[in-house]
Parts: structure tokens; C-alpha cells; sequence
């Protein structure tokens, strides 16, 4: 079974806590909020800020706790060696 894709390419933006993988996953929370926001805009669905941030949010924690539970690339690659 392969690992699933999430939406940022590699598992350290995820995790690591330094303040350059903090705006890393601040910046692409934003870009999650302004894409709900258009799709719900473009289907005339009314736009509420609070709620589609804090619904982004929970999307990205469980993208944070699927890459926690990913294994690193490494091992994946490694895992498959004869």
C-alpha cells in the first residue's frame, strides 16, 4: 500500500517547528481559506471567514497527523531494495 499525497510535497513542512516551516504552513493555510472561499463564492454559497478558517484548520491538522504517521521518504524508498 502506498503512502497517500497530501498538499504540501514534503513531510518536514508538516513537522518541523522551526519558524520557517511555520509560515510555510501559515501561508498554505491562507491559500486553503481563499480556495474555499472562491468555490463557495463561485456556487453562490455564502462566504462565512470564521467558519472556513476554522474548518481549513482542522484540514490541516489531519494533514499534520497523516504526515506524522508517514514514514520518511527514505524508508520508503529503502523498504523496496532486493
Amino acid at each position: 500500500v502506498e503512502q497517500t499525497e497530501l498538499g504540501m510535497p514534503f513531510r518536514d513542512y508538516y513537522i518541523k517547528d522551526d519558524d520557517a516551516y511555520k509560515k510555510i504552513r501559515e501561508a498554505y493555510l491562507q491559500f486553503m481559506v481563499l480556495i474555499a472561499e472562491m468555490v463557495r463564492e463561485d456556487r453562490n454559497v455564502t462566504t462565512n471567514d470564521t467558519f472556513i478558517e476554522e474548518e481549513m484548520n482542522k484540514v490541516l491538522e489531519l494533514e499534520i497527523e497523516i504526515a506524522n504517521s508517514h514514514q520518511l521518504s527514505f524508508d520508503t524508498a529503502t523498504r523496496f531494495r532486493t
